[in-house]
């Protein structure tokens, strides 16, 4: 009968004669100060009195330990190792450690919160793997025990050499396991595959004989799927390769599992794609007439002054670009709309008062005019030479638009004709009305006095302040405070 573990080691003078190095744990934590500089000598691995037996915690100097914290991870970890390993564990779980010789970043791979409800039966959560490699880490090795279970080699081929590409290997295992428990119910499956491959193909340079494998080896190990469905999936990378038409990705794979872009883009960071949706964060929408926005790209404000700029990802490269001087991703116009989806959930709403709006610098021109430039008779050259009236005859300040028109114009102010009549009557409850002076009949605009009175602060607060910087600019730069505005 073949024996796979002959030669493992199993004592502390076992793994030295190895030349490992080791050190003397109780349970899982070791005892010993400064440990992972240490040395160990043969009287710390004496019992103590009171105490148990120490564990053998095999430090990764030299060595690369892939952790299993989820039984999916082992479905994957044959397909995808090249190099066959020494492998051990308990026997609530078995071949839960795969052994190689190289050191190599320390990692773990967790998912998302998320996909929280989707791994909450898991002794050990989010987690899937954890990478342990370079002397400050150790793992509890054969010849010890863990809560009265012994730990033992299951196959063991000594340290080996570990050939290929251990990191792209290790992320999909990664991978390949939160696939497989988040694969979904009947119904979405074709295009849950399908999605991944889309991603696989336009984010990497797997070939699509490596996607074909890599997605029919997620159906066949998800143990969701019967034969027949396994065998529909054996050729995803192909079709997505040839299929001009469908252009499936992580804004389907959000979709299909009902979560944000961004947590899928972080489970496909692990095969090296990187993850464009997290670098927009931080939406806020700012509630002045008209609205602005602003959001983060890799820790940069940009400015958005139109609304409808949100739409157009064309144009957001254009503006991260100018203020950033960074190149921005590259992103299809379904990719940007599922970024933008995210910002929205989260945005953040900042209330603003009236007078700091663009529209509040609206009022601020008003009510002055009102209050410097208003006549108290009721004479028709006032409203004939677009004037404002004080009028107690109809109780309240009359002008025709076309005077504040020419007001605003004067003041290099631009606005859409219909928000400036709509924002009047809205915030200065304004009517338009007919009125008669001197037997000639006008169309005008009436505020009542209480209206005006009540936005009379405009005239000293931020609205005119803002106004009047932007006015003495113009006069130092361009040596004229007020340029004749261009035909409209």
């Amino acid at each position: 009968m073949t024996n796979f573990t002959d030669g493992a080691p199993t004592t502390p003078s076992e793994y030295l004669d190895l030349g490992c190095d080791i050190t003397p744990c109780i349970g899982k934590r070791p005892i010993l100060a400064n440990w992972q500089n240490n040395k160990t000598k043969d009287i710390d691995w004496t019992r103590r009195k009171n105490q148990p037996k120490p564990n053998i915690g095999l430090k990764m100097t030299g060595l690369r330990d892939i952790d299993c914290d989820n039984h999916f991870v082992k479905r994957f970890a044959g397909k995808y190792l090249l190099t066959p390993a020494s492998t051990y564990g308990r026997k609530s779980n078995p071949n839960s450690h795969y052994i190689f010789s190289g050191e190599t970043d320390y990692k773990i791979y967790t998912m998302p919160k998320d996909f929280d409800d989707y791994c909450k039966s898991f002794p050990h959560g989010n987690t899937l793997l954890e990478v342990r490699s370079g002397n400050t880490k150790q793992s509890i090795a054969p010849g010890s025990a863990i809560d009265g279970e012994s730990v033992d080699w299951q196959h063991w081929v000594g340290f080996q050499k570990y050939v290929g590409d251990f990191k792209k290997d290790v992320g999909k295992i990664a991978l390949s396991t939160a696939l497989a428990i988040l694969y979904p119910a009947k119904g979405s499956r074709d295009n849950y595959c399908y999605a991944i491959a889309g991603v696989l193909k336009n984010h990497t340079e797997w070939t699509a004989n490596e996607i074909d494998i890599f997605v029919y080896n997620l159906a066949v190990f998800s143990g969701k799927e019967d034969r027949n469905s396994q065998d529909e999936r054996i050729s995803m990378g192909t079709k997505a390769y040839n299929d001009k038409t469908r252009n499936l990705g992580l804004p389907k794979l959000a979709e299909i599992l009902k979560c944000s872009v961004s947590a899928c883009a972080k489970l496909f960071e692990w095969v090296g794609i990187k993850d464009s949706a997290s670098q927009f964060t931080d939406l806020r929408v700012y509630h002045t007439d008209p609205k602005y926005w602003i959001f983060k790209f890799r820790g940069h404000d940009i400015t958005l002054m139109d609304t409808s700029l949100l739409l157009s990802y064309t144009k957001i490269k254009i503006l991260i670009l100018e203020n950033t001087l960074q190149e921005p991703p590259e992103l299809k116009p379904a990719e940007w709309k599922s970024i933008r989806m995210d910002l929205l959930r989260n945005v953040k709403e900042i209330e603003t008062p009236q007078e700091s709006s663009y529209y509040g610098m609206v009022g601020a021109q008003l009510t002055e005019w009102a209050h410097r430039y208003q006549q108290d008779d009721d004479g028709v050259h006032v409203i004939t030479n677009n004037g404002i009236v004080k009028s107690e005859k109809y109780k309240g300040y009359i002008f025709k638009l076309e005077g504040l028109i020419m007001r605003l114009k004067r003041a290099q102010m631009t606005f859409e004709a219909r928000k400036l009549t709509q924002y009047l009557r809205s915030q200065f409850d304004a009517e338009p009305i007919k009125i008669t002076l001197e037997k000639k009949e006008f169309r005008v605009w009436k505020i009542s006095y209480e209206a005006m009175e009540d936005n009379t602060n405009y005239r000293s607060d931020i609205g005119v302040k803002l106004n009047t910087e932007r006015l003495d600019k113009n006069e130092k730069e361009h040596g004229y405070r007020f340029k004749v505005p261009e035909p409209y």
